[in-house]
């Protein structure tokens, strides 16, 4: 069995590779889904988990531009470590934390998850195929066990065509997706494509609704679970973050930072 998955990855491989060879630099693929690399990256976890899974747990934290996805993270780890670009005001690669060492077995066996990707220091200039590793300990981390937290990069701004496919391939990694989202962006038409793509596989999804004033939480609230019913998406649950003057000193003291710490932990450690 592992050797015919391993045949249909080496096929779907070769595929992504024609693709990029058809497909120009300046080309921009718009409304066109990145099923190929979410299939290919999927098989190679199957193959993966199969042989040894010496990684430890993990939470991808997805969501489009602005929508508050760093500042999140930094809710979860429990200090301000997550950032954006800062010539671009929004994350352009994927930053993990982990809440513990990574022993050189697990660096490998990631490494070989994110082929063609390069590992670079936190903080690097970049985007696209890079990503950074930042430890950070477990003494205020919602988890009290070992776990890689993925700030990934946005899918929907202009600039994000160079960069976007690669959310398909951290998302097959996880455990847990956290979708994070804004009044003005949930309703965007790359969300939902981006619901479509990853729904199906069945990760445990939470929905948070970020960045949202009480009086409007209902009824957003309600517009989110109608849209959903007709998508047949079904999240293991919609939680809201407030909106506050200063995120970074009052958040987290809000109950409803904790119950999204509480429930996130939960589903990775039940």
């Amino acid at each position: 069995m592992s050797s015919a998955l391993q045949n249909v990855c080496d096929f779907l491989h070769l595929l992504q590779q024609r693709e990029r060879a058809f497909n120009s630099s300046d080309s921009d693929p718009g409304e066109k889904q990145p099923t190929l690399i979410f299939a290919n990256a999927l098989l190679r976890s199957a193959l993966q988990r199969k042989r040894n899974w010496p990684l430890p747990l993990q939470l991808a934290v997805v969501g489009p531009t602005q929508s508050g996805k760093s500042s999140a993270v930094n809710l979860l780890l429990g200090r301000r470590l997550a950032e954006a670009s800062p010539l671009a005001g929004h994350t352009r690669y994927a930053h993990g934390f982990v809440s513990g060492e990574m022993t050189t077995e697990s660096e490998r066996c990631l490494q070989s998850l994110l082929p063609g990707w390069r590992q670079v220091a936190p903080e690097s200039p970049g985007e696209g195929d890079i990503f950074s590793l930042t430890r950070t300990g477990m003494d205020s981390s919602f988890l009290g066990t070992v776990c890689i937290v993925w700030d990934t990069p946005d899918f929907d701004s202009v600039g994000s065509r160079s960069y976007r496919n690669t959310v398909p391939e951290i998302c097959a990694l996880a455990d847990v997706l956290l979708l994070v989202v804004s009044r003005e962006k949930y309703a965007d038409r790359s969300v939902w494509r981006m619901l479509r793509l990853v729904a199906p596989l069945g990760i445990p999804l939470i929905i948070c609704l970020n960045k949202i004033e009480q009086a409007d939480e209902a009824a957003l609230r309600a517009s989110l679970e109608n849209r959903l019913q007709a998508e047949s998406i079904s999240p293991i649950a919609i939680l809201s973050l407030p909106y506050v003057e200063r995120a970074g000193e009052m958040l987290e003291k809000t109950g409803a930072a904790q119950h999204l710490r509480t429930a996130l932990a939960g589903l990775l450690d039940p």
